[in-house]
């Protein structure tokens, strides 16, 4: 197939694929139905996308971006959302960063079926005064068409709150999201995907701030070990520590070394954590 071509600020976009070109100027031509929008931006690809599709089509002046700050997000996962947006935002101003404290949340500490919901809902019924004191008409939220096929609470309160979600409504998958990334070359397009710290523990589990913070001091700890994306959750009898990524790639890092129990053993003796005083560590390859 020949390469297609569509114009993007001056500059051509390739497109190998009809499809994608379709989907992307379907997108442009809904994004345009407005003046000026925010997009919830949390760093992800999706999010990411999101946001350069609306400065493409609108141009960075009708454009915000609004970031939900908290303690469900390690400070090194902080410091990537600012990295991610300066790299690929360098025409937008600065990032609207909202603090926000879901541990004051009603319910959400309980931990139950309801706690992506109750974040959800507050986190949006949050930034849309803020997307109106910066006359931003419309809230867009980075869902995907794939998330609407997975049990996500919190999508309930996206609809609940008229917050639109593009990428989902012309029906764009997490794949197809991806190649639109890279073809606008967005730095990170092919990072997987990450969920907050809260998700972490199961459900009934009461969230605290002690093992929110165990838990983004250890995944943080791992990181520089040599593992960009590893989660670590309480199970039965220990913890089990998820390495993301092709399975060649982290075989040789499934060991339990020395300085990987030194991390994990704060985690290991903290009731707000694990269940068990001395728990044996497991390795789980999600990729």
């Amino acid at each position: 197939m020949k390469d297609e071509t569509l114009s993007v600020k001056e500059s051509p976009i390739i497109f190998k694929n009809d499809t994608l070109k379709e989907v992307c100027e379907t997108l442009f031509g809904s994004l345009r139905f407005h003046n000026r929008v925010a997009v919830a931006f949390s760093g992800g690809v999706d999010s990411t996308l999101l946001l350069r599709l609306a400065v493409e089509a609108l141009g960075a002046k009708n454009v915000v971006a609004i970031h939900g700050k908290s303690i469900l997000e390690a400070p090194v996962h902080q410091r990537m959302v600012q990295q991610i947006y300066t790299e690929n935002f360098p025409e937008l101003g600065e990032l609207v960063e909202v603090m926000l404290h879901p541990l004051l949340y009603e319910g959400f500490a309980v931990n139950d079926e309801t706690r992506c919901y109750i974040c959800k809902k507050n986190l949006y019924t949050s930034l849309k005064p803020i997307a109106a004191s910066l006359r931003a008409a419309v809230l867009l939220d980075g869902t995907n068409k794939d998330d609407l096929s997975e049990v996500r609470p919190g999508l309930q309160a996206v609809a609940e709150e008229g917050i639109l979600t593009p990428l989902a409504d012309v029906g764009m998958s997490k794949k197809e999201v991806r190649q639109l990334a890279e073809v606008f070359h967005l730095s990170h397009y092919s990072l997987p995907s990450d969920s907050c710290l809260a998700t972490r523990l199961p459900t009934g589990k009461k969230i605290t701030r002690e093992a929110l913070e165990l838990t983004a001091r250890a995944e943080t700890a791992l990181k520089k070990l040599g593992l960009p994306l590893a989660r670590v959750k309480p199970v039965v009898g220990g913890i089990l520590l998820e390495l993301w990524g092709k399975k060649d790639e982290t075989a040789e890092k499934q060991n339990i070394t020395p300085e990987i129990r030194a991390i994990l053993i704060p985690l290991i003796q903290s009731e707000s954590f694990s269940e068990c005083k001395k728990g044996r560590i497991t390795f789980c390859n999600r990729g």
